[in-house]
Order: structure tokens, then sequence, then C-alpha cells
């Protein structure tokens, strides 16, 4: 089965740069997608949005949630949905660039993997 866009691996690598120490692997995303998955069926949005801020400490609410992800889904492409963020205030300039820099460059696989 071909894989069409990013890895678990590759999104587990992204967090770590961007935190600049391991805190992700492949086992840690599957359980963070599990919990994520049970929040939204029992919850909804608001589960998802809830477990977020758990997460991050942001201190924003359901509404400020929602327009980030409508900016995101909104974006024509991961490098957009960065800059849009940047542009609100939302994620640093730097931090932005960071992610970008990071999205743009080739990750490399192993073959038969």
């Amino acid at each position: 089965m071909s894989q069409s866009g990013p890895s678990k691996k590759d999104f587990a690598d992204l967090i770590n740069q961007v935190l600049g120490r391991n805190v992700m692997n492949e086992q840690v995303m599957d359980r963070l997608l599990q919990n994520a998955r049970k929040n939204y069926q029992q919850q909804g949005m608001n589960g998802i949005f809830e477990m977020v801020r758990q997460m991050t400490q942001a201190p924003i609410d359901n509404k400020e949630m929602k327009a980030m992800m409508d900016t995101i889904l909104g974006s024509s492409s991961p490098g957009d949905a960065l800059d849009r963020l940047g542009g609100q205030n939302w994620l640093s300039e730097g931090k932005a660039r960071q992610l970008k820099r990071h999205l743009e460059t080739p990750t490399k696989r192993k073959k038969g993997g």
C-alpha cells in the first residue's frame, strides 16, 4: 500500500524537532490518536479541543480553537497553514518559519517500509 502523506514517524519527528527534545514516537502517536478518536466519539469537537488544551496548556477557548482549525483546513498546504497561523499570532513567526522549513525538507524513508 502506498503512502500519500507524512507518516506517524514523520509527525513524531516534527514534534521532537519543534520541541528540541524527544517526547514523541510512533507508539505515543498511536495512543494520542486513539484518545482523540475516543474523545471525539464521546464529546465531538469539544472533546478534541479539551484534549488539545490539556496537552498544550493553551489558554484559548473553543471558539478560538475552532478558528485556528478553520485556518488550517482552509489552507492550500501545510506551509500556507503555518504562514496563516503566524499571521494570527497563534504561532510565533520564528516557530512558523521553523515548522515550514521542516515540512519543505524531504524526509528520508527506508526502502520497503
